[in-house]
């Protein structure tokens, strides 16, 4: 299992508390680069990861178009 803990500043999701497409705007923003740099981290200390890492960052990237966490 995996779990993450994303920080984020209140003050910039607040204002947005009844707009969950917003909601999903800004978690998007914060949750796609924690990410991506931690795939790359661990691909560093997991060799069968390293091999799969740009196009693992690259599906992450697509499906949270899709769901509307990230413009294209």
């Amino acid at each position: 299992a995996l779990s993450i803990d994303l920080i984020m500043p209140e003050s910039e999701f607040v204002p947005f508390k009844k707009d969950i497409n917003m909601q999903r705007k800004i978690m998007g923003k914060y949750f796609y680069p924690f990410f991506s740099e931690t795939i790359k981290k661990y691909s560093k200390k997991l060799p069968t990861l390293k091999p799969i890492a740009d196009e693992l960052i690259l599906d992450m990237k697509k499906f949270l178009i899709e769901i509307h966490w990230l413009d294209s």
